[in-house]
């Protein structure tokens, strides 16, 4: 098969291209698309070395200023704002460029729209795309909806159910049913705020309509004790990848952890001495959970019986390999009681 060629960067931004590579397969880019991302980055460094120009100087007058020039210059694809989404997002990241200058609000809904902003990232720790979504739901429905928009608080005292209902109708009528979920679902959060701050005399959530839910034939289904049971016992865990199929399915059973939390744990994140282990959840929330002596035992025997000895000691537990030379036995957490007595541990939801 075919595979894409892979630009060459050189200027400033040099000593980030292999990492944005990675952070691209790892969001689940395709070859030719991280291709095309890595190819707009060794523009985007060549263009700031001819001006000698550090990253961390950059401002958002300069991206506008790369923009034009690459449209100049005849390529017209990512040439927008959004085509250097996923680069300007990698770097911040890491610090090495500055974040944007909020700009300051120059109308009552742009105040509205900031402090919701404000209250997604400060109050619900959401991720920052989830935000810019929310965001952008808030604005169409403002648009629409809000009595008096040229006021301080755009006269949302008088909103009403019949407001909302209409925006709803009107603007899942050509959505997918995905898409109009996270139309109610950020409407109902929009709602929440504006009760909370004041804005409504009373809670209108419950007014917002509820999309139509996945029609998945029951996959979704729980399963029962003795369905786990032997969902468990099928691992081989004579074998490292069994031992590592029991720990991830130990870990999800018993804390009730999404796969992504499984994905995310790391050998730094389990605290042997005090029996608990830390869950990195969505918006970086960070929980700390009791660890049960089962999941315990299930995450140290595949730690020193299963891992492969290609990485160091730090790296992710189910998704990572593992350190050359095996750990010392972790000590003996501050339980009593055997594994099978252990009491059930509550979600971390």
């Amino acid at each position: 098969m075919k595979t894409p060629a892979q630009p060459r960067a050189t200027g400033p931004l040099t000593p980030y291209a292999a990492g944005f590579r990675q952070e691209l397969a790892r969001q689940g880019y395709s070859p030719w698309t991280a291709a095309e991302h890595v190819s707009l980055m060794a523009h985007f460094s060549r263009w700031l070395d001819e001006r000698d120009l550090e990253p961390a100087e950059l401002s958002d007058r300069q991206i506008e200023e790369f923009l034009t020039a690459r449209r100049t210059g005849g390529q017209l694809r990512w040439s927008t704002p959004r085509g250097l989404i996923p680069l300007l997002g990698y770097l911040r990241e890491l610090g090495a460029i500055p974040e944007p200058a909020p700009a300051a609000p120059t109308s009552p809904a742009e105040r509205v729209l900031v402090d919701f902003s404000d209250y997604l990232a400060s109050e619900r720790g959401l991720a920052s795309q989830t935000i810019v979504s929310y965001r952008h739901f808030a604005e169409l429905f403002l648009a629409a909806c809000a009595p008096d928009p040229t006021v301080e608080g755009c006269g949302l005292d008088r909103l009403g159910s019949a407001q909302i209902n209409a925006f709803v109708l009107a603007e899942c009528a050509g959505r997918s049913i995905g898409s109009a979920k996270n139309v109610v679902i950020a409407l109902r959060v929009l709602t929440r705020f504006l009760f909370l701050e004041g804005y409504t005399a009373v809670s209108l959530a419950e007014a917002v309509p509820r999309a139509i839910p996945w029609q998945d034939g029951g996959r979704s289904v729980a399963l029962d004790p003795d369905e786990v049971k032997q969902l468990l016992a099928s691992c081989d865990r004579q074998s490292a990848a069994g031992r590592r199929d029991f720990a991830m399915l130990t870990v999800l059973a018993r804390l009730g952890l999404r796969r992504g939390e499984v994905a995310s744990l790391g050998i730094d994140d389990v605290d042997w001495r005090a029996g608990e282990i830390v869950v990195h959840g969505k918006g970086g929330r960070r929980d700390r959970l009791p660890l049960p002596p089962d999941v315990g035992q299930a995450l140290a025997e595949y730690c020193q019986r299963g891992r492969p000895s290609t990485t160091p000691w730090t790296s992710p537990t189910p998704r990572s390999a593992s350190p050359t030379t095996p750990p010392p036995s972790p000590p003996r957490p501050p339980w009593t009681g055997s594994t099978s007595s252990a009491p059930p541990c509550p979600p971390s939801r």
